[in-house]
């Protein structure tokens, strides 16, 4: 397959990429555990509610994710991701109308359906701008914009912008806008490059032969299963940790910067994680470690209240987002998948993942109202599950997969 890579207009769609996922998904995603506190305040929310609205973003992308996947390989990158931030814009802004827990829990559907559209789509241009392993450092951008909007949410939404513009309505009524603005550059980019193999043009798979082939290749079943418990249990814990802290005597401003700490944390390690995984040609060698270091640190964290928590914290931030990037580019190595059917596979496993949350969330959080530590317990058996998943794979980095 004959690409543009290492190309000027490559490396600006990749930027262009890491700061849609800081602008669209990154900040209006984490800005939400922040201003829970507000909001159920306001809107007479209990700690279940809350769990419930913070996991039907992961429903909603549970369902949209396979047929995202399926568009963006059909019809290109670049149209879907005009259409989705749109969406995604005014449906987050909408967020700012609920006046009651089933608006709010609607209004988080909504915003939620094309999410992982949006994340899926952008790290399939890394596949599609780049290979080898320019490939894994491109979708490393990808997961730091992302890490670097949740940083940004979790810091400022609460105690800089809900003041500043006098309540988080208007704070997600502005980050609906921005979305839309990062919509609009999208329609002004140049599509992604025609793809040959053999010397032969490749075309965009019908929708019947891209989810036939996907279906049938075991190693999607398995990241999705993996996924499933991993993003299950790193959302039910970001969104219930600002709480958690807060319950047990942080002061507001400093449970809020254990989160934001935890997003910055992610924004660092994912390019030297991206880095290490090409250099090496370590795919399962990089995530490994990582689930087992999540797992330490969800398990660990109740056991302190004070100073400790915050290497904690930043320990299982920092794997996070690198862990993604290596996914992504896992996913696109794997046997029968490559560039081609990339979009559809991600979005199948994407679809797992926010099951997990779904899940995850509200139950984690119904574990806690017995007492606050045993959510914790529960969110790092997860990790365990993705851990012991992961024996099951090859190593993709060395062998260059299915491309």
């Amino acid at each position: 397959m004959e690409k543009t890579n290492g190309s000027k207009y490559g490396w600006f769609i990749i930027t262009l990429g890491g700061f849609t996922t800081l602008i669209a998904v990154g900040i209006p995603v984490m800005c939400m555990p922040v201003l829970f506190h507000e909001i159920s305040t306001e809107l007479g929310l209990d700690l279940v509610q809350i769990g419930a609205a913070w996991g039907m973003g992961g429903l909603a992308s549970m369902m949209m994710s396979p047929f995202g996947g399926l568009l963006g390989d059909r019809f290109g990158t670049k149209h879907i991701l005009v259409v989705s931030c749109i969406f995604s814009g005014i449906a987050g802004a909408m967020r700012g109308l609920s006046t009651s827990f089933p608006g709010l829990a609607l209004t988080m559907f909504l915003f939620g359906i094309v999410q992982n559209t949006i994340v899926l789509n952008i790290h399939k241009c890394a596949g599609v701008w780049f290979s080898g392993k320019k490939v894994v450092f491109a979708n490393g951008v990808v997961s730091t914009g992302i890490a670097l909007g949740m940083l940004l949410g979790a810091m400022i939404s609460d105690t800089i912008m809900s003041p500043l513009l006098r309540g988080w309505r208007n704070v997600l009524f502005l980050y609906g806008a921005g979305t839309i603005v990062m919509g609009l550059l999208w329609g002004l980019t140049r599509r992604e490059p025609v793809q040959y193999k053999e010397n032969q043009l490749i075309s965009s798979p019908p929708f019947r032969q891209a989810l036939s082939q996907v279906l049938r290749t075991k190693d999607v079943w398995l990241f999705g299963l993996a996924h499933f418990c991993y993003l299950g249990s790193h959302m039910g814990f970001l969104g219930y940790l600002p709480l958690y802290l807060r319950g047990i005597g942080w002061e507001p401003a400093n449970a809020d910067g254990a989160l934001a700490a935890l997003n910055g944390a992610g924004m660092l390690g994912a390019i030297p994680l991206s880095i290490l995984a090409g250099r090496l040609g370590l795919r399962k060698g990089i995530i490994v470690p990582a689930f087992l270091i999540s797992l330490i640190s969800m398990a660990l964290l109740p056991l302190f209240h004070g100073f400790m928590v915050w290497p904690l914290v930043l320990l299982c931030g920092f794997v996070r987002d690198g862990y993604f990037a290596v996914l992504m580019t896992m996913v696109i190595e794997s046997r029968g998948i490559g560039t081609i059917y990339a979009g559809t596979a991600m979005g199948i496993i994407f679809s797992f993942g926010n099951l997990g949350t779904f899940i995850a969330s509200p139950l984690g959080n119904r574990l806690a109202v017995i007492h606050p530590d045993f959510s914790f317990s529960f969110w790092a058996a997860l990790v365990g599950i993705s851990l012991l998943i992961f024996r099951f794979f090859q190593e993709t980095g060395g062998a260059g997969g299915g491309k």
